[in-house]
């Protein structure tokens, strides 16, 4: 047995240094990953926008703001627009919130504020489409569903599909796709 062989003692070194270096890729690869899935200000921005959660409560916030601006712009209309004018117009929201002369609209002193800009200083009677729009919106939001990321995935198994359903044809046989109750698709073939 020959244990003092010098080539014997340079292959252990190189395996060392083999293994170190191995270790050191590994480091290097784990840290450049690490820098990758760092986002950007804007990605995280995007991402956040893009979470299906937000979209829903940005759209349920949007719709119960329009119903709100709704109510204050009919109740302007309705009972409390000239009286309450003043009222808005020499005093700042918190002092009105705060008074004990109450604010007879039914936003109480926000939605006549709301109310008096958009209708009295602003577009008018058309501030009720401004209403109609901020509701659109939120509903749309609230109802959007997300894109699937796996649009190419899907496309390839509604061609493999396809591809199954014209070779069960050539062989005489009818075939379709079905679903499944664990809610998974197959081609469902029988013979014609």
């Amino acid at each position: 047995m020959k244990k003092d062989n010098p080539e014997d003692n340079n292959f252990n070194v190189d395996l060392t240094s083999v293994k170190e270096s191995a270790k050191y890729r590994q480091a290097e690869a784990a840290r450049k990953q690490a820098e990758a899935k760092q986002m950007t200000r804007w990605e995280k921005v995007k991402a956040f926008f893009g979470n299906e959660r937000t979209r829903l409560a940005m759209g349920v916030a949007l719709m119960l703001f329009a119903a709100y601006l709704c109510l204050s712009f009919l109740s302007f209309f309705f009972t409390a627009g000239a009286s309450d004018q003043n009222r808005v117009v020499n005093y700042t929201v918190m002092e009105n919130a705060h008074s004990p002369l109450s604010i007879k609209n039914a936003g109480k002193a926000v939605g006549a504020s709301l109310a008096n800009f958009f209708i009295s200083d602003g577009v008018g009677v058309a501030a009720l489409i401004i209403v109609w729009w901020l509701f659109v919106i939120g509903l749309r939001l609230a109802r959007r569903k997300k894109v699937n990321e796996d649009n190419g995935q899907k496309a390839n198994e509604d061609a493999a599909y396809a591809k199954q359903i014209e070779e069960y044809a050539a062989q005489g046989k009818v075939a379709t796709v079905v679903e499944d109750d664990s809610a998974k698709w197959a081609v469902y073939a029988r013979s014609s």
